[in-house]
C-alpha cells in the first residue's frame, strides 16, 4: 500500500507542477522562501547604482519629479563619471521631452565625449479602435510604442534600450532579454552589457570568425565602427537575428569560449567573453531574477554627492571606485512615501519597500555578467524529482504510526530544504519546494492518517462485533471508547432467566469434547435466538447452564412479559433440537425472577467478566433448580407473574429455597393463555383445594386432593411432590411451626 500512495503521491505533484495554479504557487511563494533562506549576499562589484532621490532633490532645489530636472546637470555627472573611469553609463530615464537654453545639447555633447552612454525607451501601451469600413466599431486592440529620446540625446547615445516591467500589483520575478512583442528588440540590461563588452570586441569578433566565419562581412569590424554608428543596439538585435538562425553555433561559441577562458590572463576579460557567449547562446527570451537581497543592497550614490563634489564617499564611508564599472542611474528611494518606480519583489518591505526599476534593471545586468540568473530545473526533470520525491515519502510514512510517519516527513522535508536551498545558494538553481513540503507531504500524512484512522476504525469494529457475543451493547461502548469497564456498574430492575439441561453431566461423559462443543453450540443457537428476539441479553454460560437478562432504570411489565414469553419460545426451540437430534434429547429446565440487581464488571486482576449482581441472581438460579423436585420445566416466582396477563399458570406454593430464609411463591408457567388446554377440565381447581389444605395443615385431606390431581393428569409432578411431603408429614409432623411454606434442604 506504501508503494500505491507514493506513485498518487508523485502524480499529485507533477499534475500540480503542470497547472497554472501549482507555477504560481511555486513562482509566487517558494522563490519567496528560497530568497528569505539564502538571505543577502555580498553584489557584484561590477555594477554602481547612481540614485536620483529625494535627498538629491532637497540638496540641488530640484522638483521632487526627476524627469524635470536640468539635463544640463546629467552632461556633469556624465563627465564625472567618465573622469572616474565608468566604463558605462545607463540612464533609466526617458528624456521624450526637448528641453530649452541648449540642455539636450549640453547634455548631448557629453554623452559624445563619453561614447558609452546608453538611454532608456519606454514602451507604452496604447488601445486601438478597430472597425468596418462603415465606420461601425468591431472592437479594439493594443499596441506597444516606444517612446523614444529626444533626436539630439538619441543621435549622442551609443545605444537605445527599454527595460519593459509590470505596472501591475505582482511579484516581479524575471525581466525580459529580448522583448518578443517588439520584434525581438533588445532590452537594457542586454544592451548595456554589449555595450559594456566593446573593450573585448576585437576577441569578440575573433571567436565568432573561427565558428560561423561568414557571420564576420556583416558585422561592425572594430569598436570604433560600433561607436561611430551610435547604435550598439543594432549590433545586438544583428547577433541575436544570427544566432536564431543558426542555433547550433551557440554550443560551439560557448564551447570554445569555455577553452579560451583558462588560457586569456586577465579575469575580466574571460568574464566578458562568457557572459557575451551565455546571453547570445541561450535559447530564452527571459530569465528569472537572481536578487541579491532587499532595496538598496546594490553599491548606491546620491545623485547630488556627483554633481556637487569631488571624491565624496558614500554613507558606508569607503569611496566608491567606478573604474571598469557599468553605472546604472536612475529613480532610487529607501522610503516607501518617496517611491515612484518600484516594484513588488520577493525582497519587498513590510513597511511598503520595493525595489526600484533602475537597481531591478542593474541587478539584471549583474545576472547577465556572471550568468548568476536563476535557473528552474526544467520540466522532466521537475517530474522526475516530484515524483520520486512523492514515492519516497509515501513508501516511508506509509507503515509507520502517526507520530512516526509525522517525524518523518518533518525531517524528510528538512532536508529536501536544505538542499534546495544550498542548490539555489550555491548554483542559482530552483527547485520546487511549495509542492514538494506544502503540497505532497501534507497530502502523504492526511492520507496515511485517514488510512490509519480507516484501519483503526475497521478493527474496533471487529473487536466490538467479537465483544458484542459476550458483552451487552453500552459496555461495548464503554471499551470502545478505552474507559474503565468497572465504571459501568449501575443498578438496575429487572428479570433473571436461568436455563438448564437434565441430566446433562451423565450425557457429556460418553461424547468426545469436540463432539460436546458442537452439539453445545448447536443448541445454544436454538434458545439464544428467542432471548434475542424479546430484547434479553445472554450475560453468562457455564457448561449447559445458562443467566439471561431483562433490565430497565425501573421496573417494567414489559420486561417481565418478554422475559416470559422467552422461556416458552426456548423450550419450543429445544423440543424442535431434540426431535431434529434423534435420538439424543437434552430436557431443559428454565427458572426466573424479579427484583433490584446491580450489572457491571465482577473480578480482579485484568479479568473481569459482566454479570447481574444480586439476591434476585441466586434466587433465579434455586428457583430453577426445584424444577428437579417438582418434574416441571418452567417456574417463575410470583415477582414475576405479579399484574401479567396472557400466560397460562399455575401457582405451586410457597417455597423457602435452599440457603434462603424468606419463602418465594412459586408458579409454573405452562404457556400463553388461549393455546390448547395444557391442564385437563376441573385439575387446576382441584389442585388449588390441595394447595390450601396443605397450607392449613390438613394433610389427609390435601392428599386426597393430590391423589386424585393425579388421577386427572398421570405424571403431574407437583401434585406428586405434595403427595409425598402430605404422606411424610401424616407419620411425622413438621419441627419448626407451621407456616404453609415448603423448605427446600437439597438442590
Amino acid at each position: 500500500m506504501g508503494g500505491i500512495a507514493g506513485v498518487l503521491t508523485g502524480a499529485l505533484g507533477i499534475l500540480l507542477s503542470l497547472s497554472p495554479w501549482g507555477a504560481a504557487l511555486e513562482e509566487g511563494y517558494g522563490l519567496r522562501l528560497l530568497f528569505h533562506l539564502r538571505g543577502r549576499i555580498a553584489p557584484p562589484p561590477e555594477v554602481i547604482v547612481v540614485s536620483l532621490d529625494s535627498a538629491s532633490a532637497r540638496t540641488l532645489s530640484l522638483p521632487d519629479q526627476p524627469w524635470k530636472w536640468p539635463r544640463s546637470l546629467h552632461a556633469r555627472l556624465v563627465d564625472r563619471l567618465v573622469s572616474e573611469g565608468a566604463r558605462v553609463i545607463a540612464f533609466d530615464l526617458v528624456f521624450e521631452d526637448p528641453r530649452p537654453d541648449d540642455q539636450d545639447g549640453l547634455f548631448a555633447r557629453a554623452m559624445e565625449r563619453a561614447g558609452s552612454v546608453v538611454l532608456c525607451e519606454f514602451m507604452k501601451k496604447e488601445a486601438i479602435h478597430l472597425g468596418d469600413g462603415e465606420g461601425k466599431r468591431l472592437g479594439e486592440a493594443s499596441v506597444e510604442r516606444l517612446v523614444k529620446p529626444t533626436p539630439v540625446l538619441a543621435g549622442a547615445a551609443v545605444a537605445r534600450a527599454p527595460f519593459p516591467l509590470p505596472k501591475v500589483p505582482v511579484q516581479v520575478s524575471r525581466f525580459w532579454t529580448f522583448k518578443t512583442s517588439a520584434a525581438d528588440k533588445p532590452t537594457l540590461p542586454v544592451v548595456v552589457l554589449q555595450v559594456y563588452g566593446l573593450p573585448e570586441y576585437k576577441r569578440w569578433m575573433d571567436v565568432l570568425g573561427r565558428v560561423a566565419p561568414h557571420w564576420v562581412p556583416g558585422l561592425p569590424a572594430t569598436e570604433k565602427d560600433v561607436l561611430g554608428s551610435r547604435a550598439g543596439e543594432t549590433l545586438v538585435t544583428e547577433l541575436r537575428t544570427l544566432f536564431r538562425k543558426e542555433p547550433h553555433v551557440a554550443g560551439s561559441l560557448m564551447a570554445m569560449v569555455e577553452r579560451m577562458q583558462g588560457g586569456l590572463g586577465d579575469r575580466r576579460q574571460a568574464l566578458l567573453m562568457g557572459a557575451l557567449a551565455r546571453m547570445y547562446a541561450h535559447p530564452e527570451d527571459s530569465l528569472y531574477l537572481n536578487y541579491y537581497g532587499p532595496p538598496g543592497t546594490l553599491a548606491t550614490v546620491s545623485y547630488h554627492r556627483l554633481v556637487t563634489d569631488s571624491g565624496e564617499k558614500t554613507s558606508e564611508g569607503p569611496p566608491l571606485d567606478f573604474r571598469g564599472k557599468a553605472v546604472f542611474v536612475g529613480l532610487s528611494e529607501l522610503s516607501h512615501p518617496q517611491q515612484m518606480d518600484a516594484f513588488h519583489t520577493v525582497f519587498s518591505q513590510p513597511d511598503g519597500v520595493d525595489i526600484c526599476g533602475v537597481e531591478i534593471a542593474a541587478t539584471a545586468f549583474a545576472n547577465l555578467l556572471h550568468g548568476s540568473w536563476l535557473k528552474p530545473v526544467d520540466g522532466l526533470s521537475r517530474s522526475i524529482l516530484l515524483a520520486v520525491w512523492g514515492f519516497l515519502l509515501g513508501w516511508l510514512c506509509w507503515g509507520l504510526s502517526t507520530p512516526g510517519a509525522a517525524l518523518t516527513a518533518g525531517v524528510s522535508s528538512l532536508l529536501y530544504l536544505t538542499a534546495a536551498w544550498w542548490f539555489f545558494s550555491q548554483q542559482a538553481r530552483w527547485v520546487p519546494v511549495v509542492i514538494p513540503v506544502f503540497a505532497q507531504m501534507p497530502s502523504v500524512l492526511l492520507a496515511s492518517l485517514l488510512w490509519k484512522y480507516r484501519e483503526s476504525n475497521r478493527e474496533r469494529r471487529n473487536v466490538e462485533r467479537a465483544l458484542g457475543h459476550y458483552l451487552p451493547a453500552h459496555i461495548v461502548e464503554l471499551v470502545g471508547r478505552n474507559l474503565d469497564v468497572t465504571q459501568g456498574c449501575r443498578a438496575v430492575h429487572g428479570v433473571c432467566l436461568f436455563s438448564d439441561i437434565s441430566r446433562f453431566t451423565a450425557f457429556s461423559e460418553g461424547l468426545e469434547p469436540s463432539e460436546l462443543r458442537d452439539l453445545l453450540n448447536r443448541y445454544y443457537q436454538r434458545v439464544f435466538e428467542p432471548v434475542g428476539r424479546y430484547r434479553g441479553i445472554v450475560s453468562d454460560l457455564v457448561g449447559d447452564s445458562m443467566l439471561a437478562i431483562w433490565a430497565g432504570s425501573s421496573p417494567s411489565p414489559r420486561h417481565r412479559g418478554d422475559a416470559c414469553r422467552a422461556a416458552l419460545e426456548m423450550l419450543d426451540r429445544v423440543r424442535d433440537f431434540n426431535r431434529d437430534s434423534a435420538p439424543l434429547n437434552l430436557p431443559l429446565r428454565l427458572g426466573a425472577h424479579a427484583g433490584e440487581m446491580v450489572l457491571g464488571a465482577l473480578g480482579a486482576h485484568g479479568h473481569y467478566e459482566y454479570r447481574p449482581v444480586g439476591d434476585v441472581v441466586n434466587t433465579a438460579s434455586r428457583i430453577e433448580e426445584l424444577n428437579k423436585h417438582l418434574g416441571t420445566q418452567v417456574l417463575v416466582s410470583g415477582d414475576v407473574m405479579r399484574d401479567l396477563e396472557g400466560f397460562a399458570r399455575r401457582e405451586i406454593g410457597d417455597f423457602v429455597l435452599l440457603g434462603k430464609s424468606r419463602p418465594v411463591r412459586i408458579f409454573e408457567l405452562a404457556g400463553a393463555e388461549g393455546q390448547d388446554a395444557v391442564f385437563p377440565d376441573g385439575f387446576l381447581d382441584v389442585f388449588a383445594e390441595g394447595l390450601a389444605l396443605f397450607g392449613e395443615a390438613s394433610w389427609a385431606k390435601a392428599l386426597v386432593r393430590f391423589q386424585q390431581c393425579q388421577g386427572l393428569a398421570p405424571g403431574d409432578g407437583p401434585s406428586r411432590f405434595y403427595a409425598q411431603i402430605c404422606g411424610v408429614y401424616l407419620v411425622r409432623e413438621p419441627e419448626a411451626p407451621w407456616g404453609g411454606c415448603v423448605v427446600m434442604t437439597s438442590k
